[in-house]
């Protein structure tokens, strides 16, 4: 009876490894990814039936947007377009790590080399906005931009041409050494 058993282990064995082998056999399957890896993800609302996405991916072309309507039962996506001034020739590369967008401007705003920059997706144009030294964090909440710069904390207002006004009480000095 015990020979029965072994038997059966041994064979259950044989046919757990030729399936793991031949499962191993085939070609590895690429992925249709535009644009590389996904760094991070931002969206705003346009209208009442339109949002824009922009996505910063590790490639030559740094960012994108892609509009979604959504008036129909299921939603139209739009294709994803390279931000103009942010794309391959503007040497960014896979060095942005953080997005935000602002919906009163359209603008989207990104980190870096440690610097906040700020791009139009439909004139192309690129602004430094706050050259940082250690700037690790980025976050847009309505008109209000706020980022960290080593351990303090800045905020401010944005116009809703996405200009930056630091507040009074900006920067908080963090209180963690």
């Amino acid at each position: 009876m015990k020979r029965s058993y072994m038997h059966k282990i041994v064979f259950m064995g044989l046919i757990i490894s030729t399936q793991l082998a031949f499962g191993q056999l085939d070609a590895p399957k690429v992925e249709a990814v535009y644009g590389g890896l996904i760094n991070d993800i931002a969206g705003i609302p346009l209208s009442v039936d339109t949002s824009r996405i922009f996505i910063a991916t590790e490639s030559a072309n740094s960012l994108f947007y892609a509009d979604i309507y959504s008036n129909t039962t299921s939603p139209v996506y739009g294709a994803f377009s390279v931000v103009p001034g942010v794309d391959a020739a503007a040497g960014y590369g896979s060095g942005i790590q953080k997005i935000a967008a602002h919906e009163s401007s359209g603008l989207v705003f990104f980190l870096h080399n440690n610097t906040i920059y700020s791009a139009d997706p439909n004139t192309g144009a690129v602004t430094s906005v706050v050259p940082g030294m250690n700037i690790p964090a980025l976050e847009i909440l309505d008109d209000r931009m706020l980022f960290v710069d080593g351990t303090d904390l800045h905020f401010g207002d944005l116009s809703p041409a996405g200009v930056g006004t630091p507040h009074v009480d900006s920067p908080i000095a963090s209180m963690i050494t």
